[in-house]
């Protein structure tokens, strides 16, 4: 995503990323969520206080920090427009924000010089976990866990489907909004699923759908491009290969789990959502005054 951002040529598809949170998001907060009510330990008041916790005072910091710093770098107009995105995005509702009143479509040039435009996916994700646990709790007692599976794979399906055909008419909604967004999120919860249930077992110690894995995910971000249909159909192809690659290192025993777990990959996964709210308000501020950043300023 963060080389994407700085250049669309070093990496056409790097805008998946985003999709491919959503599908890693999903299935992390799905896979505790089942097993917490399948054995009745679960509380919706602990359920969002770890939300709150684990994202608000880094996004809140971001927020601040933008805002004021706009005040003084953005012609006045402009600067009001930021704080204006940075109440709706401190309400995890910028993603509405951008759809109602951003005048540009993500992809334009004009989109690169909204500080805080990139909380869009943050909104989406809030939202659907406002939701998402209260469906669980409601409809997984009741259902065996075929239904419950065919279910999952029915709205992935549908809201692949909405984006594909409200695209064209409607891009801006499709693009920001969850309706079209909550099959991504939705796949990794379908996986999560699968494992709970074990309709799905744990793979082999090795596997070849690893490197399967690897090859669709960098294959998708070198071929798929922003003058595509997407998302739509389209964001099956990444998000069901990031799904596979999550299941790939599911065995603790095997060498990719190894690997998956050594100290600079943690590392790199630690600091990635700092270094997501942080990067893009850098280079709206940069291109604002100085245009698209060279070589060695994107270094």
């Amino acid at each position: 995503v963060i080389l994407f951002h700085i250049n669309h040529k070093y990496l056409p598809g790097g805008f998946i990323g985003v999709d491919i949170f959503f599908v890693i998001s999903g299935f992390l907060i799905s896979s505790q969520l089942f097993k917490s009510v399948s054995n009745n330990t679960f509380s919706i008041k602990d359920f969002y206080v770890r939300r709150i916790k684990r994202i608000l005072p880094a996004a809140f910091s971001v927020i601040f920090v933008t805002v004021f710093l706009a005040q003084f770098l953005f012609l006045p107009e402009d600067a009001k427009n930021v704080a204006i995105s940075g109440v709706w995005s401190t309400f995890s509702l910028s993603n509405v924000y951008f759809w109602k009143f951003q005048d540009t479509s993500y992809f334009a040039a004009g989109s690169y010089t909204t500080p805080l435009l990139h909380y869009w996916s943050l909104g989406v994700e809030e939202q659907f976990y406002i939701f998402w646990p209260v469906i669980v709790l409601l409809i997984m007692p009741k259902l065996n866990k075929f239904s419950f599976i065919t279910l999952l794979v029915f709205t992935i399906i549908l809201s692949a489907t909405l984006a594909q055909v409200f695209l064209k008419d409607h891009h801006s909604f499709v693009y920001y909004m969850l309706p079209t967004r909550a099959g991504e999120l939705l796949v990794g919860a379908l996986l999560a699923a699968l494992l709970h249930f074990n309709i799905v077992k744990k793979p082999s110690k090795n596997n070849s759908f690893f490197m399967i894995a690897i090859i669709g995910i960098i294959a998708s971000t070198l071929v798929i491009t922003p003058e595509m249909i997407f998302p739509g159909w389209l964001y099956l192809i990444p998000t069901l290969f990031a799904a596979l690659f999550i299941w790939s290192g599911f065995n603790q025993n095997s060498t990719i789990y190894s690997w998956l777990t050594a100290k600079p990959i943690l590392w790199l996964g630690k600091v990635s959502y700092s270094a997501y709210l942080v990067h893009w308000p850098l280079l709206a501020f940069y291109r604002y005054g100085y245009g698209e950043p060279t070589l060695v300023i994107s270094i």
